[in-house]
């Protein structure tokens, strides 16, 4: 029963997030960048924090709430349509590997 919750959460909370993507761009049109970013920042981190909050505790899941979490942002990036997900994943890859 509480993974069930933790999975409804999850996606209202990352439906949440997506809403917030959709005010963010209109806002951005009408050239008010301050408070949009703000706005952003506060609508979208939701969805990270209860993604890093659903995994275990201990600390060898530290890896995997990193994970967890990167995954939400990446998948807001992929619905968004803010970028080229497929483009931005191998940039990222294309820089670890030179590091």
């Amino acid at each position: 029963m509480k993974e069930k919750i933790e999975k409804i959460i999850e996606k209202k909370s990352f439906e949440f997030a997506l809403k917030f993507i959709e005010l963010y761009k209109k806002l951005l049109s009408k050239n008010e960048s301050v408070l949009s970013k703000q706005l952003l920042k506060s609508g979208t981190s939701i969805g990270a924090n209860v993604a890093v909050a659903s995994a275990d505790r201990t600390k060898k899941d530290f890896i995997t709430k990193n994970k967890q979490e990167t995954k939400n942002w990446l998948n807001l990036l992929s619905q968004s349509k803010l970028v080229n997900i497929k483009t931005t994943i191998n940039l990222i890859w294309t820089k670890l590997l030179k590091s």
